[in-house]
Protein backbone atom coordinates (compact mmCIF):
# COMPACT_ATOMS: atom_id res chain seq x y z
CA UNK A 1 0.00 0.00 0.00
CA UNK A 2 2.61 2.22 0.54
CA UNK A 3 4.82 1.35 -2.19
CA UNK A 4 1.72 2.24 -4.49
CA UNK A 5 1.49 6.01 -3.02
CA UNK A 6 4.85 6.10 -3.71
CA UNK A 7 4.81 5.04 -7.17
CA UNK A 8 1.32 7.27 -7.74
CA UNK A 9 3.10 10.43 -6.20
CA UNK A 10 5.99 10.11 -8.40
CA UNK A 11 3.74 10.12 -11.60
CA UNK A 12 1.85 12.86 -10.57
CA UNK A 13 5.12 15.50 -9.87
CA UNK A 14 6.49 13.90 -13.12
CA UNK A 15 3.38 14.78 -15.33
CA UNK A 16 3.77 18.06 -13.14
CA UNK A 17 7.27 18.88 -14.66
CA UNK A 18 6.57 18.03 -18.00
CA UNK A 19 3.39 20.67 -17.46
CA UNK A 20 5.57 23.10 -16.25
CA UNK A 21 8.88 22.08 -19.02
CA UNK A 22 5.72 22.71 -21.85
CA UNK A 23 5.47 26.29 -20.82
CA UNK A 24 8.67 27.17 -21.30
CA UNK A 25 8.57 25.86 -24.98
CA UNK A 26 7.65 29.08 -27.86
CA UNK A 27 4.68 29.13 -29.62
CA UNK A 28 3.45 26.90 -32.38
CA UNK A 29 1.23 28.02 -35.08
CA UNK A 30 -0.29 27.57 -38.39
CA UNK A 31 1.84 29.26 -41.16
CA UNK A 32 0.35 29.79 -45.18
CA UNK A 33 -0.13 32.48 -47.12
CA UNK A 34 -2.71 32.62 -50.40
CA UNK A 35 -4.03 34.90 -52.48
CA UNK A 36 -6.87 32.57 -53.37
CA UNK A 37 -8.70 30.94 -50.35
CA UNK A 38 -8.27 29.91 -46.93
CA UNK A 39 -8.66 26.38 -47.90
CA UNK A 40 -5.64 26.74 -50.50
CA UNK A 41 -3.75 28.55 -47.79
CA UNK A 42 -3.90 25.81 -45.09
CA UNK A 43 -3.46 23.29 -47.88
CA UNK A 44 0.03 24.38 -48.22
CA UNK A 45 0.26 25.57 -44.41
CA UNK A 46 3.28 24.24 -42.24
CA UNK A 47 3.82 24.63 -38.64
CA UNK A 48 6.46 26.79 -37.13
CA UNK A 49 8.04 28.27 -33.75
CA UNK A 50 7.19 31.39 -33.35
CA UNK A 51 10.09 33.91 -32.00
CA UNK A 52 9.90 35.22 -28.60
CA UNK A 53 8.72 38.45 -29.32
CA UNK A 54 5.34 36.66 -31.45
CA UNK A 55 2.80 35.89 -28.60
CA UNK A 56 -0.37 34.43 -30.58
CA UNK A 57 -0.89 32.97 -33.61
CA UNK A 58 -3.38 34.71 -35.92
CA UNK A 59 -5.34 34.31 -39.21
CA UNK A 60 -5.58 37.21 -41.15
CA UNK A 61 -8.22 38.35 -44.27
CA UNK A 62 -6.96 41.41 -46.44
CA UNK A 63 -9.09 43.10 -49.20
CA UNK A 64 -6.22 45.35 -50.93
CA UNK A 65 -7.45 47.69 -53.67
CA UNK A 66 -4.10 48.20 -56.04
CA UNK A 67 -4.60 50.27 -59.38
CA UNK A 68 -7.98 49.26 -59.29
CA UNK A 69 -8.24 46.01 -58.89
CA UNK A 70 -8.92 44.14 -55.64
CA UNK A 71 -6.55 41.69 -54.21
CA UNK A 72 -7.82 38.96 -52.04
CA UNK A 73 -4.85 37.70 -49.04
CA UNK A 74 -5.05 35.03 -46.90
CA UNK A 75 -2.43 34.65 -43.71
CA UNK A 76 -1.95 32.59 -41.14
CA UNK A 77 0.81 33.08 -39.01
CA UNK A 78 2.69 34.24 -35.52
CA UNK A 79 2.22 37.99 -34.42
CA UNK A 80 2.67 40.37 -31.73
CA UNK A 81 0.03 40.46 -29.82
CA UNK A 82 -0.28 44.21 -29.60
CA UNK A 83 -0.74 43.58 -33.64
CA UNK A 84 -3.91 41.61 -33.24
CA UNK A 85 -6.51 44.01 -33.76
CA UNK A 86 -8.27 45.81 -36.77
CA UNK A 87 -6.48 49.31 -36.52
CA UNK A 88 -3.36 47.61 -36.78
CA UNK A 89 -3.94 45.36 -39.85
CA UNK A 90 -5.37 48.38 -41.75
CA UNK A 91 -2.02 50.33 -41.03
CA UNK A 92 0.33 47.81 -41.33
CA UNK A 93 -1.22 46.88 -45.30
CA UNK A 94 -1.46 51.31 -45.80
CA UNK A 95 -3.96 53.56 -47.17
CA UNK A 96 -1.62 55.76 -49.47
CA UNK A 97 -0.89 55.85 -52.55
CA UNK A 98 -1.85 53.41 -54.92
CA UNK A 99 -2.94 50.95 -52.05
CA UNK A 100 -5.50 50.93 -49.92
CA UNK A 101 -7.18 48.12 -47.53
CA UNK A 102 -10.42 47.57 -48.43
CA UNK A 103 -11.28 45.22 -45.77
CA UNK A 104 -9.30 43.56 -42.97
CA UNK A 105 -10.40 40.65 -40.79
CA UNK A 106 -8.32 39.21 -38.08
CA UNK A 107 -8.41 37.06 -35.40
CA UNK A 108 -5.78 35.60 -32.89
CA UNK A 109 -5.31 33.02 -30.27
CA UNK A 110 -2.70 32.31 -27.40
CA UNK A 111 -2.70 28.29 -27.69
CA UNK A 112 -0.16 26.00 -29.87
CA UNK A 113 -1.65 25.20 -33.13
CA UNK A 114 -5.17 26.97 -32.51
CA UNK A 115 -4.92 29.20 -35.61
CA UNK A 116 -6.95 26.76 -37.99
CA UNK A 117 -10.32 25.49 -37.92
CA UNK A 118 -9.19 21.63 -38.33
CA UNK A 119 -7.32 22.26 -35.09
CA UNK A 120 -10.34 22.89 -32.92
CA UNK A 121 -11.22 19.88 -32.60
CA UNK A 122 -7.86 18.45 -31.50
CA UNK A 123 -7.52 17.88 -27.36
CA UNK A 124 -4.56 19.86 -25.59
CA UNK A 125 -2.05 17.83 -23.57
CA UNK A 126 -2.55 20.11 -21.15
CA UNK A 127 -6.28 18.71 -20.85
CA UNK A 128 -4.93 15.30 -21.10
CA UNK A 129 -2.48 15.97 -18.31
CA UNK A 130 -5.27 17.37 -16.17
CA UNK A 131 -7.33 14.25 -16.71
CA UNK A 132 -4.51 11.97 -16.20
CA UNK A 133 -3.73 13.95 -12.57
CA UNK A 134 -7.38 13.90 -11.72
CA UNK A 135 -7.61 9.78 -12.00
CA UNK A 136 -4.73 9.73 -10.25
CA UNK A 137 -6.11 11.40 -7.26
CA UNK A 138 -9.24 9.63 -7.30
CA UNK A 139 -7.17 6.52 -7.66
CA UNK A 140 -5.37 7.11 -4.42
CA UNK A 141 -8.77 8.45 -2.18
CA UNK A 142 -9.80 4.82 -2.65
CA UNK A 143 -6.66 3.07 -1.53
CA UNK A 144 -6.52 5.24 1.64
Amino acid sequence: MMASNVIITSVIIAVFLVGLAQKGVSLSCYMCYSTISWKDCFDKSRVGNCDSDKAVCSNTFTAVKQNDQQKLQFAAACLPKENCNKEKCREDLGSSGENKAVNCEISCCETDKCNMVASKGQVSSISILGLIISLLFCYSLQNF
